[in-house]
């Protein structure tokens, strides 16, 4: 299994801002624009085998600069971003997928999310979500069953 083990380094960009606050792999800057109070620049450094690549994310945010809330706040977009794509990739084996047009595989993408927000609500927690895709498809009766959910 490759090392995919993110290690953040302090590569900030110079910019004609004032640098708030910097820690070990987190720096936040602040800027005078209205609503805009914080961006954050996350640098992320990824190897697998013998390659190496790094990675360098901006975020924009309204709240006041806090290295910690900030740290906090990207690990809980991806972990949450994470999980999403792996649920949809384990339902239905987005990964493997073939669709190339853009627009398509935009378009297959929400039906994806949608279906899957829907066997979600479902209530039988003993069936996975794969098993749950399948018997609508298997059972008109099953399908009503999960379709009824989010009416009640």
């Amino acid at each position: 299994m490759p090392n995919s083990k993110a290690c953040f380094k302090r590569l900030i960009p110079s910019v004609p801002h004032t640098l708030a606050q910097r820690t070990s792999g987190f720096a936040c800057l602040t800027f005078k624009r209205k609503g805009l109070k914080s961006v954050g620049v996350v640098t992320s450094r990824r190897v697998k085998g013998d390659q190496e690549s790094i990675e360098i994310r901006y975020y924009l945010s309204s709240l006041p600069v806090n290295v910690k809330q900030f740290a906090r706040a990207v690990r809980g977009h991806w972990s949450v971003e994470n999980a999403c794509h792996w649920s949809l990739d384990v339902t239905f084996r987005e990964d493997e997928s073939r669709v190339r047009e853009r627009v398509l595989g935009s378009n297959m993408t929400w039906l994806y999310r949608f279906t899957l927000s829907i066997l979600k609500q479902h209530p039988d927690r003993r069936m996975s979500l794969i098993m749950k895709r399948r018997g609508c498809g298997w059972s008109e009766k099953f399908l009503m069953e999960v379709i009824n959910t989010l009416v009640c």
